[in-house]
């Protein structure tokens, strides 16, 4: 059995490591900006679930996967978080730039600590970002309060596999991102610790998982 091996931080602030590397916020969004095809599939998947309606993106980065979502489907409006001011800055840039700043609100805040009195959302998402939370029953917890009735919380996240291990971190920077992520036994384990009912978890090809909450409360009929 191979252990999962956390993060050592949470946030990406000035520079930081992951594994053995040292990245600052901007080369990491640089570097995921290049995979557009990945985080189109993302979206297609999420807007799958929900077409339309008020969308919160937590762990949101540099924004890119909002800004895809937001001109796939123009009857979609995005808050999006992080717990990092660096991606925040870089987020509020890059969605300036693609023309949606109408659509797509930025804000800094952790994923435990999201507090909107008056607002409620249709979808709350999230990708690659699960493996960096320090407490995900907390956090989710919290996105919880916040879906509106039939709204769906959808997180995708490397899966960790243990083949990963036999690959260099020279050659693929990721690996350290994947040995912290979750199996989906995890997942499971840690929701029932928790006493909370287990959500739907499936395997997505090759080393990914996605994890989908659904609040099946309905609204009232007047």
């Amino acid at each position: 059995y191979m252990s999962r091996i956390p993060h050592k931080c949470e946030a990406f602030e000035g520079e930081f490591s992951i594994g053995k590397k040292r990245i600052t916020a901007n080369s990491y969004v640089k570097d995921h900006q290049k995979f557009p095809k990945i985080y189109s599939s993302i979206a297609d998947i999420i807007l799958g679930l929900k077409k339309e309606g008020d969308f919160l993106e937590v762990g949101a980065g540099g924004a890119f996967l909002a800004s895809i979502i937001a001109k796939k489907a123009s009857n979609v409006k995005i808050t999006a978080t992080d717990i990092s001011p660096d991606m925040v800055r870089l987020g509020k840039e890059y969605i300036n730039k693609q023309g949606l700043g109408n659509r797509i609100e930025y804000i800094h805040s952790k994923g435990e600590a999201i507090n909107f009195p008056e607002k409620k959302f249709d979808m709350i998402y999230s990708s690659f970002s699960l493996n960096y939370w320090k407490d995900p029953i907390l956090l989710i917890s919290n996105l919880e309060k916040y879906l509106k009735p039939g709204g769906i919380i959808f997180i995708m996240d490397f899966r960790r596999v243990w083949w990963v291990r036999l690959i260099p971190q020279f050659i693929w920077r990721d690996v350290p991102v994947i040995l912290a992520g979750y199996t989906r036994k995890e997942i499971h384990r840690l929701f029932k610790k928790n006493r909370k009912k287990v959500p739907e978890v499936n395997h997505i090809y090759p080393f990914s998982l996605s994890i989908t909450i659904r609040n099946n409360i309905r609204h009232e009929k007047s």
